[in-house]
């Protein structure tokens, strides 16, 4: 059987070592990538590991996971999350190894802006538990 349920994917093209100008190019280049695959992407404000960093959120399937994952690795990037719609997250590595992340919950700001990791979007605030 094939899994058909949606997520949501959480990606960036966010580099440490890359200055803002570059960043900022680096994501607008993502997003169009994410329009041109048919996605719709959402902008996110957030934290990963301590850093913060713009990324975007998309609806996809399992089938899309592995576009995405290669897409980030295009980037950069270490890894994508992965949302059920049970909220359960899992972090999706470029290397191919997948790690339980917990369950995404809403919190208030405060909370957020002193976890290590949050993400803000549509006005809300989440962190992983």
């Amino acid at each position: 059987m094939v899994d058909t349920q949606m997520r949501i994917f959480f990606i960036s093209a966010y580099d440490t070592k890359e200055s803002e100008r570059i960043n900022a190019a680096n994501n607008l280049s993502l997003l169009e990538d994410l329009k041109r695959l048919g996605f719709d992407p959402v902008e996110v404000e957030g934290r990963y590991q301590g850093i913060d960093e713009q990324s975007f959120a998309v609806k996809g399937t399992f089938q899309h996971e592995v576009g995405l994952i290669e897409l980030a690795k295009s980037y950069g990037q270490q890894s994508i999350l992965s949302l059920e719609a049970t909220w359960q997250a899992e972090t999706l590595f470029t290397s191919g190894v997948r790690f339980p992340s917990g369950t995404m919950v809403e919190v208030d700001k405060d909370t957020a802006l002193n976890d290590v990791g949050y993400s803000y979007i549509n006005e809300k605030y989440f962190i992983l538990k």
